[in-house]
């Protein structure tokens, strides 16, 4: 089958554009990733923090009764 060089053309135009195809910029996709990886770094950071426990240090905190001679 051969082809006119007019054919060619809008066969060679029209091929160019479904490869181009529309540009889209990838800035929206990486806030997003950025977003949701500090909100998984400050939920561990908050996880790690509730798992020590309750310190000695804190209960002295809540409760000014304690002194330290009464620890022992």
């Amino acid at each position: 089958m051969e082809f006119t060089p007019e054919q060619r053309e809008e066969i060679y135009l029209e091929e160019k554009a479904k490869r181009e195809g529309p540009k889209r910029s990838n800035t929206g996709l990486l806030v997003v990733a950025v977003a949701a990886a500090v909100g998984f770094a400050a939920m561990l950071l908050l996880a790690r923090k509730s798992a020590r426990g309750v310190m000695l240090e804190d209960l002295r905190k809540a409760y000014d009764g304690l002194s330290p001679e009464e620890e022992q």
